[in-house]
């Protein structure tokens, strides 16, 4: 569930950084690149499309942002409990001789 979140966030994002790249700092959007005034999408559509993809591109990036907030936040496990760290052999040592005394503690208390 939440590498689909993450697959579709990533696109989203890509997405989004082409399509502030295609606008005109001046508001011209894709003047430059059609040669007229009036392109496929008019005078002044260009810009239009290009400041309401880039509008909801936002709004569904910061949705799945706080989508994927909510699910890591709710997992059971973390990734980082899958990893132990390593002990120094001292403390390797001191473990194993507290356990071999505790074991003989157990057995003289038996007898």
């Amino acid at each position: 569930m939440i590498s689909f979140f993450v697959v579709i966030h990533v696109i989203l994002a890509v997405f989004l950084i082409v399509f502030i790249l295609l606008q005109d700092s001046k508001g011209g959007a894709l003047d430059g690149l059609s040669g007229q005034s009036k392109s496929v999408f008019g005078a002044s559509g260009a810009s239009n499309f290009l400041t309401s993809t880039t509008k909801w591109l936002s709004v569904f990036l910061a949705g799945t942002s706080l989508i994927l907030t909510y699910l890591v936040g709710h997992q059971e496990s973390s990734l980082l409990d899958k990893y132990k760290t390593p002990q120094k052999k001292s403390q390797t040592k001191s473990l194993n001789t507290k356990k071999k005394e505790s074991q003989k503690n157990e057995r003289s208390k038996k007898k």
